[in-house]
């Protein structure tokens, strides 16, 4: 029987392209940056390749969108891309973040441009003049991991770890009201298949990773994949999933419930 939040499961990125999640980032912050969105009014097109071969299509859309449209697709019907760059998964995500140069890159053969290439030039400016301003801290956490770490195939936790990261960046106050180290395992099929652990401790600035941390975690959530989900989005919560024995938790009981912050939120995430 297919399950009622099918849909929203369906709509969650799981490709294991670090492009899905990355778009996901860039989009939630171009709604909030309508200032930088008029200073390019440009229709990019991003063919994001695999193993050579073309994986994935993503639309950056600020000139017939005031506001500014990213989607996962080509050009929609009657608008033409002005630039469409053709690039490695791998690669984008470390121009974006800083770690290769797009020129360098361009000059390496890294990426085809076809278009205006200085309107790339453009954007890359006015992304890390966000980054320089710090209007992406959730990069500053996600990086190392995005850079480094292969992304799993067929885990919609790996587009919730950015939700969770963009609460933790947004919402400093958790930081001091958590004060812990929280361990999260994700379940599929009843197997472990992948664990995050990040380090909320006062004072300190936070840190993301995948795998467990150095010392041992305040607290360890155990859940399954797709119930992950549905804490993200408010639809199950932390203490009804306790008692449906859909999260089994480890760790002292005053800091169990102060971690259980993290999850009772509100949804961050744009549109997926």
């Amino acid at each position: 029987m297919a399950s009622p939040h099918q849909a929203l499961f369906d709509s969650i990125p799981q490709s294991g392209l670090k492009c899905d999640i990355l778009f996901l980032v860039i989009r939630n912050r171009i709604a909030e940056e309508p200032d930088y969105v008029k200073k390019l009014r440009v229709v990019f097109q991003f063919n994001i390749t695999k193993d050579g071969k073309i994986a994935a299509t993503w639309t950056c859309d600020t000139k017939t969108s005031i506001e500014g449209d990213i989607y996962r697709s080509t050009p929609k019907p009657g608008i033409k891309a002005d630039v469409i760059l053709t690039v490695d998964d791998e690669d984008w995500v470390k121009i974006m973040v800083g770690k290769l140069n797009p020129q360098r890159a361009f000059m390496m053969s890294k990426f085809k441009i076809k278009g205006n290439i200085m309107l790339l030039q453009k954007l890359h400016a006015l992304w890390f003049e966000l980054r320089r301003r710090g209007k992406t801290p959730e990069l500053d956490l996600l990086q190392d991991v995005m850079v480094n770490e292969t992304l799993i195939p067929g885990l919609k936790s790996e587009a919730m770890a950015i939700e969770i990261v963009q609460r933790v960046v947004r919402l400093p106050h958790l930081i001091d009201t958590i004060n812990a180290v929280i361990q999260v395992n994700i379940l599929k099929g009843a197997q472990l298949a992948t664990i995050y652990s990040i380090d909320m401790k006062e004072g300190c600035k936070p840190v993301f990773r995948r795998g467990e941390p150095p010392n041992k975690p305040d607290v360890t959530f155990t859940i399954d994949d797709d119930d992950i989900v549905l804490l993200i989005y408010g639809i199950l919560k932390v203490n009804d999933a306790i008692e449906l024995g859909k999260v089994k938790i480890e760790g002292k009981f005053e800091i169990v419930d102060r971690a259980k912050a993290l999850f009772d939120q509100p949804p961050i995430l744009s549109r997926l």
